[in-house]
């Protein structure tokens, strides 16, 4: 357990559980001797007492204060602490290790379904083009096809299929009961809620025209938002990702996050992992494809956030763009 204020300060890590159940024990306002006489009830060291006790004084933890009306969390200094116990001290974990708490769990997507709907399962623009891709059904015989079907130095929309659908593209829907029916892919994904959307920006003109393309994961094909050569733009927006390879990219592929899908079911500050999993997966799926495929690439997280969602015209707060990588 962690005792913290504010994360700009070393925390306090608290090993032995018997100091948390004294501190969990403690009145919301208590006198030095009241806690030492619950210090001893629960047989703790008696000698260090004093030294720990000065130490949550120093960190904060426990403030030496008289009464004070009003709101305590802001008088102390405790608005980050606050922040954070507003967004998580609602949400106990389930143990889904026990039947109760499946039942639990159906009961709680109950009271959330009946607030709100989830967020769809997929996501549409109005496209200008769309380039319908074909499906490919697994990884099995992959090579293979790459192999006889493929000719080698020259990139068509056949290669965008295997790399759209194998990587991102939907295998089944998954019934999950109250909640609906949710997206199965190549990939796993916390609760089968598949935050990433991914953009594909088109330089070369060959397999399909110049301009920026959302990936449609319903219809399966790549859907142009924006007509015309990006090249510069994203040259800028990207920082120095353009210059890792002499050779120059044909095709920039752009992660985003749509937060939604996995906050309508984790309203938990800690499950922003899950969507860090998904868009990990993700990522490593491209690089595989990728490299079977005979393109290079490279992969950043660094680059003009701000810019990129502009170019995109993308809400960034509401979707956010986490990752870049070139193909080249």
């Amino acid at each position: 357990m962690v005792a913290e204020v504010n994360a700009g300060s070393p925390p306090l890590i608290l090993k032995d559980s018997k100091i948390i159940d004294w501190l969990i024990k403690l009145p919301k306002q208590f006198t030095l001797e009241e806690s030492k006489t619950l210090w001893r009830e629960l047989d703790l060291f008696q000698e260090v007492f004093d030294a720990f006790f000065s130490l949550l004084l120093r960190k904060k933890v426990v403030i030496d204060a008289p009464s004070v009306k009003g709101e305590e969390w802001s008088a102390f200094g405790w608005q980050e602490a606050h922040a954070f116990h507003e967004a998580t001290r609602d949400y106990p974990f389930l143990d889904m290790g026990k039947p109760s708490g499946f039942v639990d769990d159906e009961s709680r997507m109950e009271d959330f379904k009946s607030a709100s709907l989830p967020p769809p399962i997929y996501q549409k623009f109005d496209a200008k083009i769309k380039y319908p891709l074909e499906k490919v059904e697994s990884f099995t015989g992959l090579d293979e096809l790459i192999e006889n079907s493929f000719e080698k130095g020259k990139t068509t929309l056949k290669h965008f299929s295997v790399l759209f659908d194998l990587c991102f593209g939907e295998r089944k829907k998954v019934d999950f009961g109250i909640q609906g029916h949710f997206l199965q892919k190549a990939i796993p994904s916390g609760g089968a809620r598949h935050t990433t959307e991914v953009f594909f920006v088109y330089f070369n003109n060959a397999a399909m025209e110049n301009g920026i393309y959302h990936y449609n994961v319903e219809e399966n094909s790549l859907d142009q938002l924006k007509k015309g050569n990006y090249f510069e733009e994203f040259f800028d927006a990207t920082l120095d990702l353009f210059t890792k390879y002499t050779k120059r990219p044909f095709g920039l592929v752009i992660f985003t996050c749509l937060h939604e899908r996995a906050m309508w079911r984790y309203r938990d500050s800690r499950s922003w992992r899950a969507p860090m999993i998904d868009i990990g997966h993700a990522m490593m799926i491209l690089r595989t494809v990728s490299q079977k495929l005979g393109f290079d690439y490279y992969s950043y997280q660094k680059f003009k956030d701000k810019e990129v969602s502009e170019l995109l015209e993308l809400d960034n707060i509401r979707q956010t763009p986490l990752y870049v990588t070139t193909l080249v």
